[in-house]
């Protein structure tokens, strides 16, 4: 009897929760800050020291001075590089193995900037200048500031990181300006008071913030003109979920997030007091929008309908988020903190049952879980003789000795900090050892035998063919020669005999 593997009971193994934990990182008057995704380094601007604090694994590993009135800072996790960008000083500190290695100088006033991860090209808008400066790493460690001409005060800068086109926005004459290399390669009108923009780097598609028009201008690939779409009162800041291509839009004085695909809003999720500010986590799919008043971070995951508040520190005004390890960084100037969120995603059990082992045959299954942080899974029950659990890949392996006089029974539980744990009960079965094939007869040979009869009668017969039949065969051929031999002699003998009588 086959004894397999079943699943007794599923507990919760496909409930998923998420909750939010905050740590704080003591920072002087933090204004903006950026995440390096690839090494987890966060870079914290102080307002008042213009100086940038450097944070890793939650430590501070250095400070750097950069320019005054720092209003934006964009960071290439590739090169491990940040740009940092000081309006008063018309300059761009850029930031590389924890240290100053460039101070560049650009247009006046600039007030936003944006890096292409796979070029490493940065650009800055220079909204008194009229220009965009596009700096690039000549050599390393040597980096050079080329001036492109733009419409009238640009404020704000996006990459599209396939196509490797920027996209300024010039806020008075309400155009886009779209940089390939160091050349505008096409100007998109937009509406009345253009303010920021994101780019979707997969469609190809920018969203373009009206203020005072209240809606956004959505500019699809090559296309020459922008769809408008309306939204809330006084839109602030956007940004765009790169894998669901949802762009989201914080409407400041209506206190909303309008949620756009395609060109059309979808969907709109209420926020709190005084929304300034947003970033999407496109491997979870989770928006924070910074509520300033609020002292908040509202938390919009996915397709729920209503947004989860997280408590920050005071007078919130940037957030950045890093999905590496599932956190968003928030600038808390009042409370001279910034506040990183970690997202806890309850474990899921996604392995299934494990099959059925046999015995004398090796065996090896591997449980899987997912879930933020990354689930630790264990098992308890006494397994199978033969088998043994390995914590540390989650695999039951060995080769089974003997069939149980009842399945086990085990209980597998995935756990991360974030509740509720994930479980299910298994039963484990193991069949015999399959039976060694039987090994076929040689039929035994059977003699040749004569028989008296008819011609027509059985004479011979043949059981099978080799040498055990053909030696017999040929003995009685050997004697029926030597008789006929025999006779004819004798034959012969007689004839001499009468002749010579």
């Amino acid at each position: 009897m086959v004894l397999g593997a079943t699943l007794l009971m599923t507990g919760s193994a496909w409930a998923a929760t998420t909750s939010y934990s905050v740590t704080s990182l003591g920072v002087n008057t933090p204004v903006v800050v950026g995440v390096d995704t690839g090494d987890n380094t966060i870079y914290a601007v102080n307002k008042n020291g213009t100086t940038v604090s450097i944070f890793r694994n939650g430590g501070l590993v250095g400070t750097a001075g950069v320019g005054a009135d720092v209003n934006s800072i964009a960071v290439n996790s590739v090169t491990h590089t940040a740009y940092i960008v000081g309006e008063s000083t018309n300059n761009v500190t850029i930031i590389r193995g924890d240290a100053a290695v460039a101070d560049v100088g650009v247009g006046n006033s600039p007030k936003g900037v944006a890096v292409d991860d796979t070029t490493g090209i940065a650009y800055i808008a220079s909204y008194d200048s009229n220009s965009a400066s596009v700096i690039q790493e000549a050599t390393p460690g040597t980096f050079t500031a080329t001036t492109v001409p733009t419409g009238s005060n640009p404020v704000a800068v996006a990459v599209d990181t396939s196509t490797h086109i920027a996209y300024v926005v010039n806020k008075n004459s309400t155009t886009v300006s779209e940089i390939q290399g160091t050349a505008v390669v096409r100007t998109v009108g937009v509406n009345a008071d253009p303010n920021a923009i994101a780019v979707d780097s997969t469609t190809h598609t920018a969203y373009v913030v009206n203020n005072t028009s209240e809606n956004v201008s959505v500019i699809v690939g090559t296309a020459g003109v922008g769809q408008d779409v309306p939204v809330g009162a006084n839109p602030v800041a956007v940004a765009v979920d790169s894998s669901t291509h949802i762009a989201y839009v914080v409407n400041k004085n209506s206190t909303q997030v309008s949620e756009i695909q395609g060109t059309a809003v979808v969907r709109t999720v209420g926020v709190n007091a005084d929304p300034v500010a947003v970033a999407v986590d496109s491997t979870t799919h989770t928006a924070f929008v910074v509520n300033n008043a609020s002292e908040n971070v509202s938390a919009i995951q996915g397709d729920a309908a209503i947004a989860q508040d997280v408590p920050v520190g005071v007078d919130s005004r940037d957030v950045a988020v890093n999905p590496t390890n599932a956190t968003a960084v928030v600038a808390n100037l009042g409370s001279n903190t910034v506040s990183v969120i970690s997202q806890n995603i309850s474990p899921t059990i996604t392995s299934g049952s494990p099959p059925a082992a046999k015995v004398g045959e090796p065996y090896t299954f591997t449980f899987q879980a997912v879930g933020t942080p990354t689930p630790v899974i264990t098992v308890t029950g006494a397994l199978p003789d033969g088998l043994t659990y390995d914590p540390a890949t989650a695999t039951i392996s060995g080769t089974p000795t003997a069939v149980p006089a009842s399945p086990a029974t085990i209980v597998i539980t995935a756990s991360n900090g974030a509740d509720p744990s994930a479980t299910a009960q298994y039963s484990l079965g193991v069949s015999p050892a399959s039976s060694p094939p039987t090994p076929t007869e040689t039929p035994t040979p059977t003699n040749i035998t004569s028989q008296q009869g008819s011609a027509s009668g059985t004479g011979a017969h043949l059981a099978s063919t080799g040498s055990d039949v053909l030696l017999p065969v040929l003995g009685a051929l050997t004697i029926v020669a030597a008789g006929t031999s025999a006779i004819l002699l004798a034959a012969r003998a007689r004839r001499v005999a009468k002749l010579r009588r």
